[in-house]
């Protein structure tokens, strides 16, 4: 709306041994440097979960907890969970850079959404971590079910929630609990999305629960706000090798919505069907 910083960054990319990191930072608008808070953010996850799964010992031992959860047969170590220790090590970095520049480490205020996944035959085992508003949920194909990985941290007003950098996040051991798991059936489609996008096409929601709920980003919205479906926009994308379209549709317009917005999104080719 005011033409100043984008302050979103994001990932989306295959590590080792099939497991693939998605993250997407929201850098707060209020706060002067939360562009490279974001920066700093989705650059330290990738580079420290990258070098950790270099480590054969570590890289053998999250297979193993992913397997064994997949067959009920092990429980999930949160606290020493790749994502949590990923974004840590991001805020221990934004702090350096903040006393760095002598400004404050909430000048960098940034959300995360994160997940950590990899497909075993014919699952696909995810790991999530979130602090922040924002989306993020797994489409699986075969019948439409939804389940969400994060519970968006909402305030009483648009624009307010946690951020990596919020104190009280960290405080506790209440932090292990944004670690949530799935494990999916079959062909599958994994979103993540900036309070930006999930604003105006998953209004009122902290939650996705049920396929009626995501019906409005799939499929567009029709009326004075007319936006196109993201289903429509994959396929052609995918059809022309070019994702410039998808950038395009970001742009689209609805009355009272104007925050940055970024989206990723990993899926099998069944999910445009």
């Amino acid at each position: 709306r005011d033409g100043t910083h984008r302050d979103d960054d994001f990932l989306v990319c295959e590590l080792v041994d099939g497991w693939n990191l998605m993250v997407v930072a929201d850098g707060a608008g209020s706060a002067k440097f939360s562009r490279k808070g974001s920066e700093i953010l989705v650059e330290t996850m990738h580079s420290l979960i990258t070098e950790k799964l270099s480590d054969a010992k570590i890289l053998d031992g999250l297979n193993a907890e992913a397997s064994g959860a997949i067959n009920d047969s092990s429980t999930i170590d949160r606290a020493k969970n790749l994502l949590v220790i990923g974004a840590y090590s991001s805020l221990m970095k934004i702090q350096e850079e903040a006393k760095s520049k002598e400004a404050r480490t909430k000048d960098y205020n940034t959300t995360i959404i994160s997940c950590l996944f990899k497909e075993f035959g014919e699952r696909t085992f995810v790991y999530s971590f979130c602090i922040g508003d924002g989306a993020l949920f797994v489409v699986e194909v075969a019948n439409k079910k939804v389940l969400s990985l994060n519970v968006a941290d909402s305030g009483e007003f648009a624009g307010q929630t946690r951020f990596l950098t919020t104190p009280d996040v960290w405080q506790d051991h209440g932090v292990y609990e944004r670690v949530k798991t799935a494990t999916i059936e079959g062909p599958i489609s994994i979103i993540g999305m900036t309070d930006g996008v999930s604003d105006p096409l998953l209004p009122d929601v902290d939650e996705i629960k049920e396929y009626a709920q995501i019906e409005t980003l799939l499929n567009g919205l029709k009326g004075d706000d007319s936006v196109d479906g993201l289903l429509e926009v994959l396929r052609e994308t995918v059809l022309k090798s070019d994702a410039s379209n998808l950038e395009e549709w970001l742009d689209f317009y609805v009355a009272k919505h104007h925050d940055d917005r970024s989206i990723a999104v990993a899926f099998d080719p069944q999910f445009l069907s």
